[in-house]
């Protein structure tokens, strides 16, 4: 972006600053969003449910928390 494009990316920001928030604990409810996801005439699928390796489950727990520690730091 050039400086004058820049400019107005800041001034549009500023304008729409209450959309935006700085910590997790800002977040509130909200009734504005709204979506339908339309699945015509098909049928649910039913799928038999099993159990994953435990090695892998405890792999996938840390994954989470660390993706968790770096997208909201304390």
């Amino acid at each position: 972006m050039d400086q004058e494009q820049q400019k107005e990316a800041k001034a549009y920001l500023k304008r729409k600053n209450d959309f935006f928030v700085r910590s997790i604990q800002e977040l509130e409810c909200t009734d504005k969003v709204y979506y339908e996801i339309s699945i015509g005439n098909t049928k649910p699928i039913k799928q038999v449910t099993y159990r994953i390796a435990s090695s892998i489950s405890d792999f996938v727990k840390q994954e989470l928390i660390q993706l968790r520690e770096r997208a909201w730091p304390s």
